[in-house]
């Protein structure tokens, strides 16, 4: 809804494993029913300024985005999971992820 947030889980589904600390997704909205945007965030951080997803009202849309996961439970309550803000309205939201990203140890 308007000014709502979503806490989707990421960590776990799809095959991401527990050692994700980001994930590249496609982001779709449908049955938008206001002008609005997206914007997703690591859980537990505070929203940034910029959206990831803008649409006008009736507009299924959809665009690729990296999404920072809550990296520990003890940090967000939340741990593995991402938070979207919806600015106007409502509308369905799906999260198609493609892939993530895992801490890489350079020697």
């Amino acid at each position: 809804g308007a000014d709502g947030e979503l806490l989707a889980q990421v960590i776990g589904v799809g095959g991401v494993p527990a050692s994700a600390v980001a994930v590249t997704a496609n982001v779709t909205v449908t049955f938008t029913t206001a002008n609005s945007y997206l914007t997703f965030f690591q859980a537990g951080t505070s929203m940034p300024a910029t959206s990831n997803l803008n649409w006008s009202v009736g507009e299924i849309k959809s665009n690729m985005a990296v999404l920072p996961l809550a990296l520990a439970t003890g940090q967000t309550g939340q741990g593995g999971s991402v938070d979207a803000f919806n600015l106007s309205g409502s509308t369905a939201v799906v999260i198609d992820i493609t892939g993530w990203y895992t801490p890489t140890v350079v020697e």
